[in-house]
């Protein structure tokens, strides 16, 4: 029985790897370099229009809220977007707009892996996946955005409690705990459930997709739980690419985000399409 189940597992990795995803997911990797710091920087433009401020500095040190998520120090994430902000060589409705179309690259990227992972081979016009890629330039804006402002939010919750509850320190703490830990799987789980819902050029019943984006979703927090801590263990990225080390980390950090991701999708598509064809076997029947 444990051989016949090692044999499926087998043919469900050969099945992927043979779609070419691993080289997908060095694709993401490579686009991601060039997409993310443009993307936190149109997040941190927008937080800075809406709190209507515009210093570099103080957008800057709302930035370090995402090492919490990512593989990279805060040091190394204030300092490049107080360094890109600080020259400000787009500004206005044209610097939103060309940070966001910068951004494109690696969300076409992964619609069309995701669709890969699906077996799909038609595509949309390009109107319709160049409207999808903005869109998700949008919504992972808006989720950084939550991100970036994820600190200050818990911090003044704290504060209210500290209040209006002034002996219930025990609860204001075991409150910062979960509140902190939760931000970033539920944000997550929800992105992976979009992108697993709408993202593929088919109809999909989101009550099916559901149990695969949690699976998905609970793996990617483990694994980036363990990949952080590695490297807080790990000298040798730093002994090695020195200061390429924050850089290379992070895209290592992605490419295994996107193979997990891949995945994820590709399991929820074996599943609804066996599911299909059995409907149909009975049908017939």
């Amino acid at each position: 029985m444990n051989s016949l189940k090692n044999k499926k597992i087998l043919v469900v990795i050969k099945e992927f790897l043979d779609l070419n995803c691993h080289l997908i997911a060095s694709s993401i990797s490579f686009y991601t370099l060039f997409a993310i710091f443009p993307l936190i920087l149109l997040a941190t433009s927008i937080l800075g229009f809406i709190l209507g401020t515009k210093d570099t500095s103080e957008l800057a040190d709302f930035s370090v809220n995402l090492a919490k998520f990512l593989p990279v120090s805060k040091d190394f994430i204030s300092d490049t977007i107080y360094g890109i902000s600080i020259d400000r060589p787009l500004s206005g409705t044209f610097g939103v707009v060309a940070l966001a179309w910068a951004s494109t690259s690696v969300f076409a990227t992964i619609r069309k892996g995701i669709n890969i992972t699906w077996g799909i081979n038609k595509t949309r016009n390009i109107i319709q996946e160049k409207l999808i890629d903005f869109m998700l330039v949008v919504i992972v804006s808006i989720l950084l955005i939550f991100g970036l402002l994820s600190g200050p939010i818990l911090s003044i919750a704290i504060e209210l409690i500290r209040y209006f509850l002034p002996d219930s320190e025990v609860f204001t703490q075991l409150f910062w705990n979960i509140s902190s830990k939760v931000i970033f799987p539920t944000m997550s789980f929800l992105t992976i459930l979009f992108l697993y819902t709408y993202i593929p050029y088919t109809k999909i019943n989101i009550k099916e997709i559901i149990p695969f984006a949690l699976l998905t979703a609970f793996v990617f927090n483990l694994g980036n739980f363990a990949f952080i801590e590695y490297l807080k263990i790990s000298t040798h990225y730093n002994l090695v690419y020195g200061s390429i080390a924050g850089i290379l980390a992070l895209l290592t950090w992605v490419y295994i985000s996107s193979l997990i991701l891949l995945f994820g999708s590709f399991l929820s598509s074996k599943y609804i399409q066996n599911k299909s064809s059995d409907n149909q076997n009975i049908n017939l029947q």
